[in-house]
This record gives C-alpha cells, sequence and structure tokens, in this order.
C-alpha cells in the first residue's frame, strides 16, 4: 500500500513541477511583454492562480498526510495525538496570557480591535514559549554531550 502511494505522489509532483517549469520558462523567456497593461496582467494571473493552486495543494496535504499516516500506522498514532494535544494546550495557554489591551494611538491609528489584538499577543507569547523550550533543548543536548 505504501509502495502504491508513494509511486502516486511521485507522479503527482513530478506533474505539478512540469507544469510550474513550463510556466516559469513561459515568463522569463516570454519574446515580448505586451503593451496594453490588461494583457500584461492577463499574464500575471496566469501564474499568481498557480500559486493559488500550490498553495491550496499544500495545505491540503498538510492536513491529509498526517491522517494517511495515522491510518497507515496506528501504533504512532498516539505520539501524533500528543503532538496535536500538546499545540492545542500551547495554544490555549498562549490565548489566556495574552492581553486584548487597545490603548495608545498606535492601536487607534490602525483600527486594531481587542479581539485583534488578542490573537496577535497569543501568537507572540507561543512563539516565545517555542523559543525558549528550543534554547533550553539546546542547551540540555549540550549538557548530555558533555556527561556521556
Amino acid at each position: 500500500m505504501e509502495d502504491k502511494l508513494g509511486k502516486i505522489l511521485n507522479i503527482l509532483l513530478y506533474v505539478l513541477v512540469g507544469i510550474s517549469a513550463v510556466l516559469g520558462f513561459y515568463f522569463v523567456f516570454i519574446k515580448e511583454m505586451p503593451s496594453e497593461p490588461e494583457a500584461a496582467t492577463d499574464i500575471t494571473m496566469y501564474h499568481m492562480f498557480w500559486a493559488y493552486v500550490l498553495i491550496i495543494i499544500a495545505a491540503l496535504l498538510a492536513i491529509v498526510a498526517p491522517i494517511i499516516y495515522i491510518i497507515l500506522n496506528p501504533a504512532k498514532a498516539k505520539t501524533v495525538l500528543i503532538v496535536i494535544v500538546s499545540f492545542v494546550v500551547l495554544g490555549g495557554i498562549s490565548y489566556l496570557l495574552a492581553s486584548s489591551g487597545t490603548d495608545g494611538p498606535v492601536y487607534e491609528e490602525f483600527e486594531v480591535t481587542a479581539e485583534a489584538s488578542k490573537r496577535v499577543g497569543t501568537g507572540l507569547i507561543a512563539t516565545y514559549i517555542l523559543g525558549g523550550l528550543a534554547i533550553l533543548v539546546t542547551i540540555y543536548s549540550g549538557i548530555a554531550k558533555v556527561f556521556k
């Protein structure tokens, strides 16, 4: 089953890379750029549309691939679920610690709402926590190597 899925994904990858290469060559080696802005916009829109298609495919694969992995390796599903729960807990803790304050002229100038401030704060706090954990793991790894 895994070999068949791998072959299908490889073929899909080659097709996507081939289409991207053709569009890239077309964009780089086009003989004349149209003088009308509408025609130039049409050429750019093809590339933008393809970029959107690739982003959607990447997002779908990022969601579907772990599900397929869990189905193919049910024994390792526990590890995946622990990681998912850890990120949910991290998000919850970050959200609880985030402030929804909107005091100051910058908030008023850019019309920042309390909810937007809370979401930005959540992202920042989660980044700080993950950065701190990365630093601690790096230090631990260095110290552990010394004593081995």
